[in-house]
């Protein structure tokens, strides 16, 4: 984490599951502080969003982080939404 810290990245956006991978939350909070922000959106293991709801918190959480000062990491252990997640940001920016 502190690579990551040292590199600009303020704003965790973890996709995982709990249980599915290691978790960092609090390594981070203790690294950080209040200096970082995270937020979990599970969506299920080899699975995409299960409604529309969840995707378009995915797209503000996103939209929020880059708004704000630092790097945003996205963690995932999904391949499917490599490619779901950029054409729905894309999707989700030209109805702007």
């Amino acid at each position: 984490m502190k690579k990551f810290l040292a590199a600009g990245v303020r704003h965790f956006i973890d996709l995982t599951e709990a249980g599915e991978l290691e978790p960092y939350a609090e390594t981070l909070r203790e690294e950080a502080g209040s200096e970082m922000s995270y937020k979990r959106i599970p969506i299920r293991d080899v699975s995409v969003p299960e409604n529309p709801e969840t995707m378009a918190a995915i797209i503000a959480a996103i939209d929020r982080a880059m708004a704000d000062e630092g790097i945003t990491y996205v963690r995932w252990n999904i391949p499917v939404i490599i490619s779901s997640l950029p054409t729905q940001i894309g999707i989700a920016d030209l109805a702007d």
